[in-house]
């Protein structure tokens, strides 16, 4: 068995249209599983029932998705206004993580952002 190497999915959640974004994040993070790669995508947090916004909150999940960033082999983020994403990938940079910006989301920028990742991580 051969390990994948680990993606994680970072972008907007509250701010802006939130199906939209979970519509984007799942275009993505199945088209990145279907490349051969680990994801995680903590749009889909947003789905939770329980999932109230509250500071402690928001603090709690930051915690968490910096453990997986940190754990991440690259980071993509998607696109659209997100503190918490900058912040991710802030911390990404700072950890020698690489991070690929994707400007929109369609079949020719997911098909280049595949491509880039599977030469840039897949050949190490």
């Amino acid at each position: 068995m051969e390990l994948r190497k680990r993606i994680y999915i970072s972008g907007p959640i509250s701010k802006g249209d939130r199906n939209h974004h979970l519509y984007q994040s799942l275009v993505v993070e199945q088209s990145l599983f279907e490349a051969g790669f680990a994801t995680y995508n903590p749009i889909v947090s947003m789905q939770r029932p329980f999932n109230i916004p509250s500071p402690d909150m928001h603090k709690a999940y930051l915690e968490n998705d910096f453990s997986w960033v940190y754990a991440s082999h690259a980071v993509v983020r998607m696109p659209g206004e997100s503190v918490g994403g900058d912040m991710e990938t802030d911390f990404a940079r700072e950890n020698k993580i690489p991070v690929y910006r994707i400007p929109d989301v369609n079949d020719g920028t997911i098909a280049d952002l595949v491509l880039t990742l599977q030469k840039d991580l897949l050949a190490q």
